[in-house]
């Protein structure tokens, strides 16, 4: 079975969000440059924003905010990911 790009996306929003968690609970930093390579990582390779319509990481998680699965800050050259708040 073929997963909708709907239901890929929703997949894709959920795993950045448990990243973002589970480096929270590490003491880790939460920024671009980290997240894609855990996502293709946990992924097996497989993740690419591309396939999900987005042409950069960065609208990606511009996306995902939207959506609200995380909550962006700056953090100098690059974005910070929070959980979002209740």
């Amino acid at each position: 079975m073929t997963a909708t790009p709907n239901f890929a996306l929703t997949q894709a929003y959920q795993l950045l969000q448990q990243i973002v968690q589970d480096l929270l609970n590490a003491g880790r930093r939460r920024v671009g440059a980290f997240l894609k390579p855990e996502l293709v990582k946990r992924t097996g390779g497989n993740f690419n924003e591309g396939a999900l319509g987005f042409a950069k990481f960065h609208d990606f998680l511009r996306a995902a905010e939207a959506a609200k699965f995380v909550t962006l800050t700056s953090s100098g050259p690059d974005l910070e990911e929070w959980l979002p708040t209740s």
